[in-house]
């Protein structure tokens, strides 16, 4: 088993838990859990009109530790779709599509292994992508 640290990061309604989960359950993983790490956070920031350089200092030395950031991104319509499913789950539109605009995190990131999943396709397309990062 390979060890390290995974971020799965994302809008809300993107995948990130249930990917999350099925990753553990085909790899054995135990998995640690944070909600709206530095990728979020930074968008979030932006769409708010925060600058917090600390974030990207941050990253910078949380990136010692060589973790795999796992960006989720799918269409506002699906994510629309899931929050459905989810009565619990609170997802504020239009602000998805904002997010997405946003999110190209990865010309910004301090993080050396980033890549971005679509959930829009199948779950096991997603999991052979996060696998092969590893």
């Amino acid at each position: 088993m390979i060890a390290g640290i995974i971020i799965f990061d994302g809008a809300s309604g993107t995948g990130k838990t249930t990917l999350r989960y099925k990753l553990m359950q085909s790899m054995n993983y135990n998995i640690l859990t944070i909600d709206r790490f530095t990728p979020s956070i930074w968008v979030y920031d932006k769409l708010r009109g925060i600058n917090r350089p600390d974030i990207l200092e941050f990253e910078e030395k949380f990136d010692l530790m060589n973790p795999l950031v796992v960006i989720c991104t799918c269409s506002p319509d699906i994510a629309r779709m899931r929050s459905h499913v989810d009565p619990l789950r609170k997802i504020e539109f239009p602000f998805i599509e904002q997010i997405n605009a946003f999110y190209d995190y990865s010309k910004v990131s301090r993080y050396s292994r980033l890549i971005t999943v679509n959930t829009s396709q199948h779950i096991e397309l997603c999991l052979n992508r996060i696998r092969r990062a590893l």
